[in-house]
Order: C-alpha cells, then sequence, then structure tokens
C-alpha cells in the first residue's frame, strides 16, 4: 500500500487497481469529472472497483482509434481516481463521476484478465504543496499563469469564463496548477506531458508555455477574421465551424500602434547617425514580416538593444583632486602608487577636458582591495561602476556576442556592462583576466585586444549589434593575481601597477579604521562598545592568519565580534577592550606561531 498526501486528507493506494483506458482525455488530480463507458473490459475494471475500494487508474491511449488496447497501446503515467457516482443509461452505457486523487506510474499491466490491471507506483506521494516558503520565482510564474489564463478563458469558446474567476491562484500552487490542467483544450500528447511533470514548478511553466502559444494563435484567427470582414464589407465575422475560435472580441493592440511605438524609441533615443540608419532599415524590414514570425522576434529584440544603449549619454566628472584623495584615503589604506595614478588622471582630465580612459592592471594577491578599489575609483570620478568577472570564461562570444543567426543570441558582457551602466564612461572593472580559459569556441583573451587597445575601442564592434561602438572614454580596471596566466599581447596593452600584501602594521591600521567598525555594525555592537587594543590586533594578525590580504583577518574579527554579541545578548559582562590575553578565549588555540619565535 502507498500513502498519497493530498491537500485536504490522505489516502491509501494499493498496489494494483484496475485500469481504464481513456480516448483523447487525459485525467488530472482534483478533476471532477462525468465519463462514459461503454467498452466491455472498461465497464468490468469499474465493476471490480467498485467491489473493492473504489479506485481505478485512468490512463489515456496513445491512439484513440485503438478499440482494445494493450500495454504498447497506453502510456505510462495515469490517475488515480475515486469513483463518486455510476448511473445507467438506457442502451446500457454507464455514466461515471470521477474524481481525479493523484499519478500513479504503471510498472506492469496485465492483459490477460476480463478487465485491464495494472501494478504501479505513486509518481509523487505529495499531490500538495511543499511545506515551507513559497520561492518568488514561484509566485510570479503562478501569477502570470493565471493573467494568461483570464485571456485565455475569455477568447476561447469552448471554456467558460467564469473559470477564470473560480481558479485563482491563493492555496495550494500543486492543485491549481492540476485544475489549470485539466482545463485547457490541448491534444492529448502535450496534456499527458503536463501530467507527467514532476514539480508544480516544471508545470505550470509548460501551462505558461501552451497558454502563450495558443494566445498567439487566436490573435492570428483574430486578425484573419478583421480582414475577411473588411474585404466582405460585413459587420458580422463570418462562420467558419466550431475550429475557428470566436475571438473578434480581442482587445490587442493594432500593428501600427507597435511599429509607432518602435518607431518613437528609435526618434526619442540619443543615436549617432549610423545607428540611427541601421535601425530605420531594420523597423522598415519588419514591418514587412509576418509578426509572429521567428525573424520578427529577432529584429524586435535587436533594435531593443540598439535603443537601449548609452550612444551618446556622459556622466559629468568630478574634476577635483581633493575630493578623489578624499574618497580614495576613506576607503583604503595604503596602496599609494595606485591612488597618485588615479590622482594623476583627476589632474590631468582638469586640464585637457577630454582623454582616453587609461587602462590599469592591478595585479597582487588575494584580499589586498583589487575589486573593492575599482569601485572605489568610480566613486571619487562621479561615474557609473560595471564589474565582469572572466574567470573561467572561455568562449571568444562572451566578450564580442553571438551573431543574430544563432537562436538566442546576445550581445558580449562588454555591451551588456555599458547598457547596465546607462553612461558611455563608466569605469569597467574586468575581474580575475589571468583565468581567462580557452577552447575550439575561440579565444577570449585575443577578443580582449580589441576591447583594452585604445586605438582600436573607438570602434568596437559587437557581432551581435553589428555597429561600431565608442568604447575610447571607458576607464578599463583589470585585476589578476599573477601576470603568469595574461597573454603577452594583452599584457603589453595594459599599465600593470602591483599592490604587494599588506605589512602588518598597515593590517593594524586597516583593521582599526575599517575592518572593526564594519564588524561592530554588522552584528549589532554600538560605536565602541568593545574595542580591539592594538596588541590584540597585532596578535590576531600574527597567531591567527597567514595571508598578504586582510580577508582572514576580516573573518577573524568578525569571529571575535560574533562572540562579543553573544555575550551582550545573553547579559554577561564584557570588557570595554579586548586585549591579547582574551583571544584564547574568543578564537581558540592559536593555529600559528608569531614569526619571532618557533613553536613550542
Amino acid at each position: 500500500m502507498a500513502h498519497l498526501i493530498r491537500v485536504e486528507d490522505e489516502i491509501e493506494v494499493g498496489d494494483r487497481l484496475p485500469v481504464i483506458p481513456l480516448r483523447d482525455l487525459v485525467f488530472f488530480p482534483y478533476i471532477v469529472l462525468p465519463l462514459l463507458i461503454g467498452r466491455h473490459r472498461s465497464v468490468a475494471a469499474l465493476n471490480e472497483a467498485r467491489e473493492a475500494d473504489d479506485l481505478v487508474l485512468l490512463v489515456a491511449q496513445r491512439d484513440p482509434a485503438v478499440d482494445d488496447p494493450v500495454s504498447a497501446d497506453l502510456f505510462r503515467v495515469g490517475t488515480v481516481a475515486r469513483i463518486v457516482q455510476v448511473s445507467s443509461l438506457p442502451d446500457g452505457t454507464l455514466r461515471v463521476v470521477l474524481e481525479g486523487l493523484g499519478r500513479a506510474k504503471i510498472r506492469r499491466l496485465t492483459t490477460t484478465t476480463q478487465a485491464l490491471r495494472a501494478s504501479l507506483e505513486l509518481l509523487t506521494e505529495r499531490e500538495v504543496e511543499a511545506e515551507g516558503p513559497t520561492p518568488d520565482a514561484l509566485k510570479a510564474l503562478t501569477k502570470s499563469v493565471v493573467s494568461l489564463y483570464g485571456e485565455y478563458a475569455r477568447l476561447h469558446e469552448r471554456v467558460p469564463e467564469v473559470l477564470s474567476s473560480i481558479l485563482s491562484a491563493e492555496g495550494d500552487r500543486v492543485r491549481f496548477a492540476h485544475l489549470i490542467s485539466g482545463h485547457l483544450i490541448l491534444p492529448a500528447l502535450e496534456k499527458q506531458e503536463l501530467l507527467e511533470a514532476s514539480d508544480a514548478t516544471d508545470q505550470l511553466e509548460l501551462v505558461r508555455q501552451f497558454l502563450v502559444r495558443e494566445l498567439e494563435i487566436m490573435r492570428i484567427e483574430a486578425k484573419l477574421d478583421r480582414q475577411i470582414q473588411i474585404q466582405l464589407g460585413s459587420e458580422r465575422p463570418p462562420d467558419f465551424g466550431p475550429d475557428f475560435r470566436e475571438v473578434h472580441r480581442e482587445a490587442a493592440k493594432p500593428d501600427d500602434d507597435e511599429w509607432r511605438e518602435i518607431d518613437e524609441g528609435i526618434r526619442g533615443a540619443d543615436l549617432p547617425p549610423r545607428a540611427r540608419e541601421h535601425a530605420r532599415k531594420e523597423l522598415k524590414r519588419l514591418k514587412k514580416l509576418n509578426p509572429v514570425s521567428p525573424e520578427a522576434a529577432v529584429i524586435r529584440t535587436h533594435l531593443d538593444w540598439i535603443v537601449a544603449l548609452p550612444w551618446m549619454k556622459h556622466s559629468e566628472d568630478n574634476l577635483s583632486v581633493e575630493h578623489a584623495s578624499d574618497i580614495l584615503d576613506s576607503e583604503h589604506f595604503g596602496l599609494a602608487e595606485v591612488k597618485e595614478r588615479v590622482l594623476d588622471h583627476v589632474a590631468v582630465l582638469s586640464l585637457v577636458r577630454e582623454m582616453r580612459g587609461p587602462i590599469l592592471c592591478l595585479v597582487g594577491p588575494p584580499g589586498v582591495g583589487k575589486t573593492s578599489l575599482g569601485r572605489s575609483i568610480a566613486l571619487a570620478l562621479g561615474r557609473e561602476f560595471v564589474r565582469v568577472s572572466l574567470g573561467g570564461i572561455r568562449d571568444e562570444a562572451e566578450i564580442r556576442g553571438h551573431r543574430r543567426t544563432y537562436v538566442g543570441a546576445l550581445p558580449g558582457r562588454i555591451v551588456q556592462g555599458m547598457r547596465r551602466s546607462g553612461t558611455n564612461n563608466p569605469v569597467f572593472l574586468l575581474d580575475e583576466v589571468d583565468k581567462l580559459a580557452q577552447d575550439f569556441h575561440g579565444d577570449p583573451g585575443a577578443a580582449l585586444l580589441e576591447v583594452l587597445d585604445p586605438e582600436q575601442n573607438r570602434t568596437f564592434t559587437d557581432h551581435y549589434l553589428e555597429l561600431e561602438y565608442d568604447l575610447s572614454d571607458v576607464m578599463f580596471i583589470t585585476t589578476a593575481n599573477t601576470l603568469q596566466g595574461i597573454p603577452e599581447p594583452l599584457r603589453d596593452r595594459m599599465e600593470v601597477i602591483r599592490l604587494p600584501g599588506y605589512l602588518d602594521t598597515e593590517k593594524r591600521e586597516i583593521a582599526t579604521r575599517f575592518l572593526w567598525p564594519r564588524q561592530s555594525e554588522r552584528h549589532g555592537l554600538a560605536p565602541g562598545r568593545v574595542m580591539l587594543s592594538g596588541g590584540a590586533i597585532l596578535s590576531v594578525i600574527a597567531s591567527y592568519t597567514r595571508e598578504a590580504g586582510v580577508r582572514e583577518l576580516d573573518r577573524r574579527l568578525a569571529r571575535i565580534a560574533r562572540k562579543v554579541a553573544r555575550a551582550v545578548a545573553d547579559g554577561l559582562a564584557m570588557d570595554a577592550v579586548v586585549e591579547s590575553e582574551h583571544l584564547k578565549g574568543l578564537l581558540g588555540p592559536r593555529p600559528y606561531a608569531p614569526p619571532d619565535r618557533e613553536p613550542d
């Protein structure tokens, strides 16, 4: 016996049940539906179930024309149903009201007996939503399906509109998915695919795809109806029979509005002449295509990218050297060389007002602040900041984009980053440039040569856009742990600035000024509530860390902050200053001996 959990009850399902094959019908859990049963084997299966526990397995036939199906003629997944009511009609046919309970998979089908019987196992023991909070993605998907189904029920003549108000996203989403699936007018093969979906998310995603397709078909039919109506001069759409849906009630926007909207977007965008001319040519091509053709969708997406890019939008730089110096000093301690380079750039920019952005390569061990320094530089200059991680990228198209002939093509990460920034002069951080890979898809490092070459990036060409895009105002900053993984031609295009590891005295200053105040705030400690002495910080550096950067030091300080916060929450008395002798109780035994002595 298998135990089936439903929204309102729990049911024991036997390992063997009589089987009733269905023609052109897939039965879903939580659906209550009357069926007419007249085939001898189906009647025998029904009688056998009524003598036992009133449970049958309803399975759809692959070919509805087969009158006496065998194992190969049936799908392997069906629905366990409960017999609610049985009544006899004058011609001997039985009218049966059935309620779907749960899904089951046939392990073995017996066809030698009068009634078909199946050994089965439940496809899932829980026809109910999992406990705990519902993921936001599932909530959004459910809301989308509700909206689409409301439109579908309004336009489809065979679906009563009252169903759209009854089926609500509130409540159990597994039951909602089954109810929506059961009320769709789809071929049996597609409904079988819905029945066999592994969970509610997959099932609702399939439902959404089918609804989008069906709505698109109905809109095309509505357009054809309108055209024929205009040609015939009739106020009433012609009757093409039940296969043509009555969709003259559709309230979709006419195509002219869509073209006008795209045209206004092109007019309103600040595009260079060549990009504007290209966009108008693409729009002209789009108007000649069928709106539902794949190529039309590709052109629409292409135009969206052209209009959305910041071709001419320029953010004003903050040219105050004093302001840039204050920002950099407030965010980072030390790093004199790179700070001087940025301040030199600001000073020169304040004199000439226009210059090509420098291409810096920050090289240093992990944890010395390379990535955060890029963000601080953007803040000092008053520019937008974009970060793209290059670690593990092995496809040249990730940099230069895919050509539009490919399905799902998109621009490369450079153009995507420019769109996110909203300006054509951001600070663009290319992280982990030394960890680029290469294979048969191409060499992304070679693709970066054009991006990071001041003589070439003025006319950078993305394969998807098929237009030149000016990157000369962008300030590119790359980061790397070593120079060994960077190809020589690429290294030659960058100004290398090395960030060596911090001295212990520098780490102490960083911990005192930045790390400990930040950890205190994160852990709910009032400013100045608990301080770390200079000796305690040096002891943490010498005895609990071994690194060039400060990441491990930050983790150790976070652990101290957690211990202190716990003591405060428990109401224990805490010293206002944590000294070196307190560290063993807070951090445990020292994993490292201080560098000036050997371990005992």
